[in-house]
């Protein structure tokens, strides 16, 4: 999504900060899954580069309808990540839908915030009791996924350290519970993924298939 300004003049990640086209070649990739859709942003980065299909969903309706009208070809769902991110999973487990190697990018942390439709104290009572991202991981480990690689910005919100700011600069204090949240999950990829985390202005969380090295 397009970088936002947050308190300490500090900005959101973006997925242009990956380089796709490596990762497409690399990795084999085909599909592109994104969960949040938001301005669009990333969406409209991933669309220039060589995935086969593109997937994207936003809670926030507004959000959701106009990335259905700016692309109409593609699928933009107006639900929350994890209803798609299962969804697409049971797709290729139960049905055998083949979409080949998934670039998963997990995008859904602050609904409403980018887009200025909620402040972060109302998008935090409505959706962030819980992290999506953990849930998120949980339906993509249910399926295939060993091959996919995953990319999870905002990296700060999880692992501390990550950069020189405390949260409470950032965001509301209240997401610092979400510091150490994805460890487990991020233990059991462990095995079939190489975890990279970046610094940067906001922190990234890479996961790469071992399969390829």
């Amino acid at each position: 999504m397009p970088s936002i300004t947050l308190r300490n003049n500090t900005s959101m990640a973006s997925l242009t900060e990956h380089n796709l086209a490596k990762l497409i070649e690399t990795y084999s990739l085909h599909t592109f899954v994104e969960s949040g859709y938001g301005n669009g942003g990333s969406f409209r980065f991933a669309k220039q580069h060589g995935f086969l299909q593109w997937f994207s969903c936003d809670v926030i309706k507004e959000s959701a309808m106009k990335g259905r009208d700016a692309w109409p070809e593609d699928c933009v769902a107006h639900c929350n990540s994890i209803t798609m991110v299962s969804a697409i999973q049971q797709a290729r487990m139960v049905l055998g839908i083949d979409m080949g190697n998934v670039l998963w990018w997990l995008d859904a942390h602050f609904p409403g915030v980018d887009t200025g439709f909620l402040d972060w104290e109302s998008s935090h009572d409505q959706f962030g009791i819980t992290n999506p991202a953990e849930s998120e991981l949980q339906a993509i480990m249910l399926g295939p996924h060993e091959n996919d690689v995953i990319l999870i910005d905002d990296a700060f919100l999880f692992r501390a350290g990550l950069i020189n700011h405390r949260l409470e600069d950032r965001v509301p204090a209240v997401y610092k519970r979400f510091l150490g949240s994805l460890e487990p999950f991020l233990d059991s990829l462990s095995a079939t993924h190489r975890i990279k985390q970046t610094e940067g202005i906001t922190g990234a969380l890479s996961l790469y298939p071992k399969a390829v090295e």
